[in-house]
Order: C-alpha cells, then structure tokens, then sequence
C-alpha cells in the first residue's frame, strides 16, 4: 500500500488541496448519484480491480478551498506526472494528521503551549506479565494483548496517554514533526 500523503499544487493560480483516495472510496464515490467531474470508464475501474486490495491509493481528491462545490478527482498516476507536488506538512485537519500518525510520523498542534510537544503511534503488542499492577489482575507469564494507541511527549520530556478534545479534532493547525 502506498504511503498516505497530503498535497498541495497550484492551478490556476488557485492553491488546491489534494487527499488520497483508496480504491474502496473510489468505489463508493462510483456509486453515489452525485458525480463531481470523476471520468472513469469501465475499463478503468476493472483494471482497477486486478491486483489491489481496498485500500490501495488510487488517486485524489482535489478541493478548491476558495470554493467547496469546486473539487475533481486526479488518478495517482496523473498527478504524479503531471503536477509539481508539495507534500503538504503543515496546516493539515485531524484526519489528515491521524493518516501521518498511521504511517509513524510525529504530529503537533501549532497552538500548543509545551515546547517540543507531540503526539505519536504506540504500535500493539503482546507481552507476558512480570510486574504490577498487572500483576494484580492476571497470573504471572500471561500472555496480553497490548492495544495500539496514541501517546503524547509532553513539554517535560514525560510519555503519557493522549486522546483527543473537540478543539483539537476540529482544528485545521496540526503539522508533521521532524525526528
């Protein structure tokens, strides 16, 4: 599967917006009644189906955020020959920032207060218990599922569980971390 990254191009002297699109949303867009400029012939959409699974990156959809209404969908392969391509990094909403935090990438709010603040992937795991407090709860060498999650660095250099507030899934000023 191919790397989920956010774009920034210009056209026409417009600044657009270009997010991924899998090959399951493509689908669903297909059979949505309303059609927002996607061409795509019935060859297209069955060579589509030969060799990738639902979640392989298609294409974009590409939004003019000057217009809402104004949005049109760019296959992987077009965009990538045809337009120069940013990576967009910055300014990027929670969705966008949670696809960055999938793939390992650190992300923060620019509004955050703490210095060197970020948030980040704990991949699951499975480890067998050998100290409390989960000593308490299950038998010593028990095997337990360890459920990903997101943890943040704190401006203290402290680890600790995140989850997020209403402000910070609405905003539009998370951006990717540099290690």
């Amino acid at each position: 599967m191919k790397e989920m990254k956010f774009f920034n191009i210009k056209r026409k002297q417009t600044e657009v917006s270009l997010a991924p699109v899998t090959y399951r949303e493509i689908k669903e867009i297909l059979s949505d009644d309303s059609n927002f400029g996607i061409s795509v012939s019935e060859a297209d959409v069955n060579n589509l189906r030969k060799g990738f699974d639902n979640d392989f990156i298609v294409g974009y959809i590409a939004r003019n955020p000057e217009n809402e209404s104004d949005k049109w969908f760019v296959w992987y392969e077009f965009a990538e020959a045809n337009y120069e391509l940013e990576e967009k990094t910055k300014d990027l909403t929670f969705s966008e920032a949670l696809d960055y935090i999938k793939q390992g990438k650190r992300v923060a709010r620019r509004g955050w207060n703490g210095r060197n603040m970020f948030i980040f992937l704990v991949p699951g795991s499975t480890f067998k218990v050998n100290r409390p407090p989960l000593l308490g709860i299950y038998e010593e060498g028990t095997e337990v599922s360890y459920h990903a999650h997101i943890d943040m660095k704190t401006a203290q250099g402290d680890i600790v569980p995140w989850l997020a507030s209403q402000t910070d899934l609405l905003a539009e000023d998370w951006e990717v971390v540099e290690k």
